[in-house]
């Protein structure tokens, strides 16, 4: 699953990588718009953000941090249920630690939320997509895990999340606008340090390391959407 989903973004043309580990897709109405997807396998990188794929928009720049986590179906049951454990609490823990950026210096620094990790519900019995596609999934931002968390501590909702009983969550088409918009992410300290393990991460592949610096500052139109 996660091979697929750092390998496509959702009708964005995939260019040419140098890298098994990295994808650089863009806009097919504006080039300017580009989005790369790194697979965060490698041990420095992963523990370090707590994440399995690390979006970076290369227009309004800044980090996406996506942390995959499959919804079971137990023997007897009908709903595939996800029980959050200690690792999540932990991986939440690591992104937290990165550093805080500063105010928002401009229009193109300007984001929804502080949010910069979100947590992807899978069902475990879904089909691979087909074409350029996400697994369907449920995204969940870092504070609403957060609330989520304190809730089920104090048991206010139920300790397993699942589709039936998450009313709270970004779909995937909710989430991939927000991200093609530039609405959500990293800005400033935060997006620095998140590119400082990157290129230690993957010290010795310039290919890589090439991605990360292919930022066009330059104020990008909205893409167009219903």
């Amino acid at each position: 699953m996660l091979r697929h989903e750092a390998q496509v973004f959702d009708g964005w043309l995939s260019r040419e990588s140098s890298h098994f580990d990295v994808a650089t897709f863009q806009d097919p109405d504006n080039s300017a718009r580009r989005m790369s997807i790194f697979y965060a396998d490698k041990e420095h990188l992963e523990r370090q953000t707590g994440t399995d794929l690390v979006y970076y928009r290369h227009h309004r720049a800044g980090f996406i941090l996506v942390q995959y986590k499959r919804m079971r179906t137990a023997t007897g049951s009908r709903e595939a249920t996800y029980y959050p454990d200690d690792q999540l609490r932990k991986e939440l823990a690591r992104a937290k630690a990165l550093p805080a950026a500063a105010p928002p210096r401009d229009a193109n620094e300007w984001r929804l939320s502080e949010d910069s990790i979100y947590v992807k519900l899978v069902a475990d019995d879904l089909a691979r997509p087909t074409g350029n596609k996400l697994v369907r999934g449920m995204y969940l931002p870092g504070s609403l895990v957060d609330l989520l968390l304190a809730s089920g501590d104090r048991n206010e909702i139920p300790k397993g999340w699942s589709s039936k009983n998450l009313t709270t969550y970004l779909s995937n088409e909710e989430f991939l606008q927000l991200a093609k918009q530039g609405y959500v992410g990293t800005r400033g300290a935060t997006t620095a340090e998140i590119k400082r393990l990157i290129r230690s991460a993957f010290a010795e592949d310039k290919g890589v390391i090439v991605a990360i610096d292919e930022t066009d500052p330059v104020q990008v139109a909205r893409p167009l959407h219903g």
